[in-house]
């Protein structure tokens, strides 16, 4: 098959450029990466189509195709999207639909042929995978990443502050795409039960998809990278980390509470992150 990643927000290269440094990046496209390689690797052709920028700051993303050094059948495909510069994902909603998808639509034109499926990562994505299979009637599937609805909840949103909240969210848009993307996708995925039978449920998406039914959900876990975090992984400053870890430990932690189990929490380094 021949599969397109529908992800505009962030970016992708070779060299995982800016991977911690823009809330835009990160784990979503750690994930979104991997996926694409594994599924490459089962004989697959696989576009990771997501938005050029042509920006001093960012001289990683302005090449229009790009690929990862020894994967085959893994393209970096970069397309215009309004502005030139990097934009975070809260701008981007209006250039995704009078450039982004056209541009993606162009582009296969010129090659000749369409993908067999895409699959759309987060809201924006799946704002694309529902315009382009209304275009082109090809079938999408809707990885949510996060939802807005919790985030709404986690900010504490009252009438009184919404206008203001959704001035830098646009939760306006956010919700809508959502919507749109788990109404009119093949199957939505998600990493766990919880996030199907109640994320999904929440009531901002009363009437978009019917969490009950199997037939428009997978639950797949995103799993863990074992060369990364397998007994077997070594890491060259793994003594002086290991080190460091024991001399907070015993800073931090009252010396009857240090052998007990700990939990290790694996992200970037984002403030939102702790809550």
């Amino acid at each position: 098959m021949h599969i397109g990643f529908l992800n505009p927000q962030g970016n992708f290269d070779s060299g995982n450029s800016h991977i911690t440094k823009h809330p835009d990046f990160g784990g979503q496209l750690v994930y979104v990466k991997q996926v694409a390689i594994a599924i490459a690797q089962m004989g697959h052709k696989v576009d990771i189509l997501t938005r050029q920028i042509i920006d001093p700051e960012w001289p990683e993303f302005a090449e229009a195709i790009d690929t990862y050094p020894g994967i085959d059948n893994v393209r970096i495909i970069r397309l215009p999207a309004g502005p030139k510069e990097f934009l975070s994902k809260e701008l981007l909603w209006p250039h995704l639909v009078s450039d982004w998808v056209p541009n993606i639509l162009k582009f296969y034109q010129q090659e000749g042929g369409l993908p067999d499926a895409m699959t759309a990562h987060y809201a924006d994505g799946g704002l694309c995978g529902v315009l382009i299979e209304e275009e082109t009637g090809i079938p999408f599937t809707f990885t949510a990443h996060s939802l807005g609805a919790q985030k709404m909840d986690k900010l504490e949103i009252t009438p009184e502050n919404l206008t203001g909240i959704d001035e830098q969210f646009n939760f306006r848009y956010r919700i809508l795409a959502e919507r749109l993307s788990m109404n009119r996708s093949a199957v939505n995925i998600t990493s766990t039960r919880q996030e199907r039978f109640e994320q999904y449920s929440h009531r901002v998406y009363s009437g978009a998809v019917d969490v009950n039914n199997d037939n428009r959900f997978a639950v797949i876990p995103p799993g863990a990278d074992f060369s990364i975090f397998g007994a077997k992984a070594r890491y060259e400053k793994e003594e002086a980390t290991y080190q460091f870890i024991q001399e907070r430990l015993a800073r931090d932690i009252a010396e009857p509470r240090r052998d007990l189990p700990v939990i290790l929490a694996s992200s970037r380094l984002e403030l939102k992150k702790i809550y």
